[in-house]
């Protein structure tokens, strides 16, 4: 039989080599192994224990999810005025109106009276009853602010009882002229003037000529309809 040999215990030189050694190498291993986890090194680091490889796994990092956040502008466009039944067209808004006969007076007056032109009707009109002496000699209004216009229907009443009569019809404003018309019995004429607001209207009648000697009416003067248009 063949005797076998103990193995020789290993010297106290040979001992503290391997610790030492073992020591080291499991500082390193350490060491790898704090790196890995702050870098995310997936790879194993190898490090010895005990005399013996045994592989070291790096703790991984965890995953980071970014979110990305649409932005969705939309543009509206504006609606357009012109758009529906109620709609506005720029520039073409109707002034409002305001007739003369509605405005008080600065001084005298004339009558009202509900006339009609050829069949056509002209509400809130005016007469001035003409003779040589019977005649109102001029009536004063003060025009409403913003007024643009003045439009009226001048006249001479058919029924007047002198056919051969003829009127005239004046309109000065601060004290100029600004409409001057003369018509015959039976005539009547559609008139407008631009104005400036707030000024002061002076109207004026005359007859030609007093025919009859006195102071009976001979011709009446129509200031039919006469309106003005104001804007706001």
């Amino acid at each position: 039989m063949t005797q076998r040999t103990p193995p020789e215990a290993p010297t106290d030189q040979s001992h503290k080599q391997a610790t030492k050694t073992v020591h080291i190498q499991g500082r390193y291993a350490v060491i790898v192994a704090v790196i890995s986890a702050f870098g995310g090194v997936a790879a194993g680091a190898v490090g010895v224990l005990g005399g013996q490889e045994k592989g070291f796994v790096g703790v991984p990092v965890a995953p980071v999810t970014v979110t990305a956040t649409a932005t969705v502008t939309e543009t509206v466009a504006p609606s357009d005025p012109t758009d529906g039944d109620d709609a506005v067209q720029p520039g073409l808004e109707s002034p409002s109106s305001v007739y003369l006969d509605e405005l008080d007076t600065v001084e005298e007056s004339y009558d009202p009276i509900d006339i009609a032109f050829d069949g056509t009707p002209f509400p809130h009109s005016l007469m001035n009853p003409m003779s040589g002496c019977s005649e109102v000699d001029q009536v004063e209004w003060v025009a409403p602010a913003n007024a643009t216009a003045l439009s009226m229907d001048l006249g001479v009443d058919p029924s007047s009882a002198e056919a051969a009569a003829k009127v005239t019809f004046t309109v000065s404003m601060d004290g100029q002229k600004i409409l001057n018309e003369t018509l015959a019995v039976g005539q009547h004429k559609h008139v407008s003037v631009q104005i400036r607001g707030s000024g002061r209207l002076l109207f004026e009648n005359a007859i030609d000529e007093n025919r009859r000697g006195n102071c009976n009416t001979e011709a009446k003067a129509i200031w039919g309809s006469a309106v003005f248009e104001v804007t706001s």
